[in-house]
C-alpha cells in the first residue's frame, strides 16, 4: 500500500477541466511552450479540486518526478460571485436569526480566498516555512521550481509519502506512528509560536516519507493559506501556556486581559486548550487522563450555555485564536489517529511556548 498519494489539497474528485484549457493556462503564465518546460505531463490530473487541479510531469535532464498545480481558469469571476452570494447570505441569516450573525467571518474569507489564488505567495509561504522549521529534524516542505511557475502555475517536487493518518500503513513501512505525532505537533506548536498558522489543516495537506531504516518525514503541502500572528498575540498566548502548565493563575488571567478579553475568561480558554480547568492541570499536570470528576465540572460549568453564548465567545477571541484553534484540532485528530497521547500534545506545545518566551522570537529583539 502507500503508493502515489496526490499532493496538497486535492484529495477531492472535482470534475477537471480538459488539458488543452490547462495547456493553455501554463503556456500564457510562463511565456513558453510545455515542451520547453517539461520533458513530459500527463494530460489526466492525479488531483482536482475546486480552485485548481494537479497534473505530474517530468524534468528535463534529471527526470525527476514533478507536481504541477494549475488555478482552473476563469477562477477568479466564479469566486467573485461566490464572495457575493455568501456576503447575501450572510445577511440574511444574520437578519432572521440575530444571535447567530456570522458576517463577521467575511472579510477573513475574503483576504484567505484572494492569497489562495495567488500560486506565487504560495510558493513564498512553502519557502518561508521550510525555513522557519530547518531547526525541526523530520518535517520539511516541497521544493518549488520557481523558473516554471507563476501567479496561476505553480511547479514542484512530486512527493511520494504515506497519508499522514495513515497509521497501518506507517507500521507497514517500518515506521512508528507515535513518532509521527511527535513531529506533527512540534511542527505546528512552533509554527504558531513563530507566527505562522496553516489555515487549511487538514490531513491531505501532509504526507509522510519514510527511510528504508524506518525514520519518518514529514512533508507539509499546500501552502496557500496561511495567517500572519500578531507579535502581541502570541506574547499572550505563550504566557498563557506557560500558566497552564505552572499552575499560575494570575500570569492566566493577565495573559486573557492582554488579549482583549475579561480575564474571568481565564477557566474557559483552560478548558478551550485542555479540556480541563486550571486546577486540575495544575494539580496532575497537563494532559493528564481526564477523571469523572472533570467530565461533571465541565458538564456542570456550560449546562445553561446557548449557541448564543458560544458565538459571542467566538466572537470575542482575537481572530489570530481562531486560525490557531483551527490547526491545533487537526494536530489533536491525528494525535488520535496514531495513538499519541494528549499529554505528549499538551507537553510539546507548552515547551514551544516556553522556548518562544525565552527566545528573541516573540520578544522582537
Amino acid at each position: 500500500g502507500g503508493g502515489p498519494t496526490p499532493p496538497a489539497t486535492l484529495q477531492d474528485s472535482c470534475t477537471h477541466v480538459p488539458f488543452e484549457e490547462i495547456a493553455e493556462v501554463i503556456r500564457r503564465e510562463t511565456g513558453r511552450p510545455l515542451p520547453e518546460l517539461f520533458r513530459e505531463i500527463d494530460s489526466t490530473p492525479v488531483a482536482a479540486a475546486s480552485l485548481a487541479q494537479v497534473h505530474m510531469a517530468r524534468a528535463h535532464g534529471t527526470n525527476r518526478r514533478l507536481a504541477v498545480k494549475v488555478i482552473r481558469p476563469h477562477l477568479r469571476e466564479e469566486v467573485r460571485s461566490d464572495l457575493f452570494a455568501l456576503r447575501m447570505l450572510l445577511r440574511v441569516v444574520g437578519f432572521l436569526f440575530p444571535s447567530f450573525e456570522y458576517s463577521w467571518l467575511l472579510p477573513e474569507f475574503q483576504e484567505t480566498l484572494a492569497t489562495e489564488l495567488d500560486l506565487v505567495q504560495e510558493a513564498v509561504n512553502c519557502e518561508r516555512v521550510g525555513a522557519l522549521l530547518s531547526d525541526v529534524k523530520g518535517v520539511r516542505v516541497p521544493q518549488i521550481i520557481w523558473a516554471s511557475s507563476s501567479r496561476s502555475v505553480l511547479t514542484m517536487e512530486y512527493v511520494d509519502g504515506v497519508k499522514v493518518n495513515d497509521a497501518a500503513a506507517l507500521e507497514r513501512r517500518g515506521a512508528d506512528p507515535g513518532q509521527v505525532a511527535r513531529l506533527v505537533s512540534q511542527a505546528f506548536s512552533k509554527m504558531i509560536f513563530r507566527g505562522l498558522v496553516h489555515c487549511d489543516p487538514h490531513p491531505g495537506n501532509i504526507l509522510v516519507e519514510v527511510s528504508p531504516d524506518g525514520t519518518p518525514t514529514v512533508v507539509i503541502l499546500d501552502h496557500g493559506m496561511y495567517r500572519r500572528l500578531d507579535m502581541s498575540f502570541r506574547v499572550a498566548y505563550a504566557s498563557l501556556w506557560r500558566a497552564l502548565i505552572t499552575g499560575d493563575s494570575r500570569l492566566g488571567r493577565d495573559a486573557t486581559r492582554a488579549m482583549g478579553l475579561d480575564e474571568d475568561l481565564y477557566e474557559d480558554l483552560s478548558y478551550i486548550f485542555t479540556f480541563r480547568s486550571p486546577t486540575a492541570n495544575a494539580a496532575r499536570g497537563l494532559g493528564a487522563p481526564m477523571q469523572r470528576a472533570d467530565m461533571n465540572d465541565v458538564r456542570e460549568r456550560y449546562r445553561n450555555k446557548t449557541l448564543a453564548d458560544v458565538n459571542d465567545l467566538l466572537r470575542a477571541l482575537p481572530r489570530d485564536m481562531l486560525f490557531v484553534q483551527r490547526a491545533l484540532n487537526l494536530v489533536r485528530s491525528l494525535n488520535r489517529d496514531l495513538g499519541g497521547s494528549s499529554a505528549q500534545r499538551m507537553t510539546v506545545m507548552a515547551q514551544a511556548a516556553l522556548e518562544a518566551l525565552h527566545s528573541s522570537s516573540v520578544q522582537g529583539k
